[in-house]
């Protein structure tokens, strides 16, 4: 994996709050970067964000609603991104 924080938008996110969401699931954020890159659907790879993340937290009931309230987010911004291509 590549150095760096991969959870959350370059373009207009600030450093500070990449690093705060990178803190538990980054792996789980470059394997999806990796799956947009390589044409997975982005439905398809924003589930399997979720579960890849659900996995990190395990049985932790704090991270797995990060996990959940992440989703959420990164399918809303997958939503525009998709309107704004059609």
């Amino acid at each position: 994996m590549k150095e760096g924080y991969h959870c959350g938008v370059n373009k207009f996110m600030p450093l500070w709050l990449r690093k705060i969401l990178s803190t538990h699931f980054n792996s789980a954020c470059y394997l999806h970067d990796q799956d947009h890159n390589a044409g997975v659907d982005m439905e398809q790879a924003d589930k399997v964000f979720l579960e890849r993340m659900q996995e990190i937290a395990g049985w932790n009931p704090l991270l797995r609603l990060q996990a959940r309230l992440y989703y959420m987010a990164v399918r809303a911004y997958s939503n525009y991104k998709k309107g704004r291509e059609s």
